[in-house]
């Protein structure tokens, strides 16, 4: 099934379009979900084309992309995106779009593709401070990544046990999350997952972090808590995301998780010792129908 667009959002820009081609620029776009992560485009001429298609300024090779997707355009006031009425559409910040004025920092979806809008005097500041943020965060969610999120269990693992303090992991995998890619399109599927790691980030504390372990498996650390308070923490989530339907093509997407739950112990000697317990558990709520959640003892 293709996924048609949602309710759109149109601004308003100004009509007079800058005039001429190969201007100088001081914007870009940095990829940061995709084929090409960090790929950077300076915007030096306009329009600029984004498609599948072989004469793409911006070429993407992916069958969620049309051959001639979106366009930029250069504007008095600044850079513009317009979908090309692609089947797909075009987002800008999670909202799909016909024609936006582009601030910089907001991101730019066409298909599969996350791109991040820069625009200033410090651009070259800005492109390494983007690419530093994709070392440590995931593209599509906002999420620390696998890799920071492995770095920060390690820590704590050797915190908790030089002091003697409570750990837990909360191991989260999404029910049925080929189903919902296999009926809706892979674009729904990118919009639950971006719904339920929102679940989590509301209610993560400092010294918490959550982060996208796999495709659609999250890890939440949990440090100094109560095993009874770490439970009650991942039950609130799972019924916060059982009570919020993901509107997608006119139909409400229902989503579920099952949730697996471990505490350091004396017996656990590494943070892959700790995330194995818990994933045993995840299993345990799967294998028991789903939706639910499972803690060790």
């Amino acid at each position: 099934m293709v996924p048609t667009k949602p309710t759109e959002r149109t601004r308003v820009v100004p009509a007079k379009i800058a005039a001429g081609r190969n201007r100088k620029s001081a914007e870009c776009l940095v990829e940061i979900y995709g084929a090409n992560l960090g790929r950077r485009i300076v915007l030096d001429h306009s329009p600029t084309h984004i498609g599948r298609g072989i004469d793409a300024d911006v070429p993407i090779g992916s069958d969620a992309v049309s051959r001639r997707h979106a366009m930029l355009e250069h504007r008095e006031t600044g850079w513009v995106v317009i979908d090309l009425d692609s089947t797909n559409g075009t987002w800008v910040n999670d909202l799909s779009v016909t024609e936006a004025m582009l601030a910089s920092g907001d991101n730019i979806q066409v298909g599969d593709t996350i791109f991040k809008y820069l625009a200033g005097n410090q651009l070259e500041a800005l492109y390494f401070e983007e690419i530093y943020r994709m070392m440590v965060f995931d593209g599509l969610t906002g999420v620390n990544n696998r890799r920071s999120l492995l770095e920060f269990l390690d820590r704590e693992v050797s915190r908790a046990r030089r002091h003697g303090r409570n750990l837990s992991v909360i191991f989260v995998d999404l029910d049925n999350f080929k189903e919902i890619n296999d009926t809706y399109g892979h674009l729904a599927g990118d919009l639950v997952l971006k719904q339920v790691a929102r679940a989590f980030q509301d209610r993560i504390r400092r010294e918490e972090l959550v982060g996208r372990y796999g495709g659609d498996e999250f890890v939440v650390v949990i440090p100094e808590s109560r095993e009874e308070d770490v439970q009650r923490f991942a039950e609130i989530i799972k019924e916060r995301v059982d009570s919020q339907a993901v509107e997608f093509d006119r139909q409400r997407i229902h989503v579920t998780v099952s949730v697996g739950i471990a505490s350091l112990t004396s017996d656990i000697e590494s943070a892959e010792d700790l995330l194995a317990r818990a994933d045993k558990r995840l299993f345990d709520a799967k294998r028991s129908g789903k939706n639910r959640v499972v803690a060790e003892g």
